[in-house]
């Protein structure tokens, strides 16, 4: 009876051992296999997660961090357009994986708004909200029935802005990209989409805000010549 009583207790220390090993070696495996796909791919989807409590594997999602706007303001800097069209294309496809609530922006007017900024008000000593304010008329008669409807039709109107035939070898600089990625990302300034007009003279039904550099001398934000379009809006 001793010697069966002694073999008995053994033989439970010995399966609770092996148990533990196995257990341990599960949630390695599991570890494992999370590692390697983010390795391999980068970003996935789900991946392999051991739960202790259910002795089980399952699925668990894996966030995608990546600051995909981040990407695009830099291609911007360095003129790579197809790997920042590859991330709006990503950030988009996050945006409605996720459900989240942030605006999706378009590389190319992201690019496009960037380089006007940098051509109309790029000197660095100019204050961001001036930028700001230069990008966003242009916004403005976007959503106007006056102008064309894209960001790069309105730089591009014939008689509008007198650099657009430059912008084509422009670099703009980062502080009009991060103007033009607030602006397209929804923050405004003016708050009155009927301000249509920025220029070095008075024109329009009126004058929204006058600015003065030293150097530069005067710019006029101005009203439409037809506000009546705008009182719905």
């Amino acid at each position: 009876m001793r010697k069966f009583t002694i073999f008995l207790l053994a033989a439970i220390i010995c399966v609770s051992i092996c148990g533990c090993n196995n257990a341990s070696a599960r949630g390695e495996m599991a570890y494992t296999a999370i590692k390697n796909e983010n390795e391999d791919a980068g970003v996935v989807e789900t991946a392999l997660r051991y739960d202790d409590d259910t002795d089980a594997l399952e699925t668990a999602p894996i966030v995608d961090e990546t600051n995909y706007m981040a990407i695009m303001c830099e291609c911007c800097l360095t003129g790579d357009v197809e790997r920042g069209r590859i991330a709006e294309n990503e950030r988009n496809n996050k945006i409605d994986a996720n459900s989240l609530s942030e605006s999706k922006i378009s590389f190319d007017d992201l690019y496009e708004l960037s380089k006007v900024i940098t051509s109309e008000a790029g000197s660095d000593w100019l204050p961001m909200e001036w930028k700001m304010m230069v990008g966003e008329v242009v916004l403005n008669r976007v959503a106007s029935v006056e102008f064309p409807n894209t960001v790069l039709e309105v730089i591009h109107q014939k008689g509008q802005y007198s650099g657009a035939s430059k912008l084509k070898n422009l670099t703009p600089y980062e502080s009009c990209v991060e103007a033009a990625a607030r602006l397209l990302g929804g923050e405004r300034l003016i708050n009155d989409i009927s301000v249509v007009f920025q220029s070095n003279h008075r024109q329009g039904s009126g004058t929204y805000l006058e600015l003065y550099d030293s150097y530069l001398g005067y710019t006029y934000l101005c009203y439409s010549e037809h506000p009546e379009y705008y009182e719905n809006q």
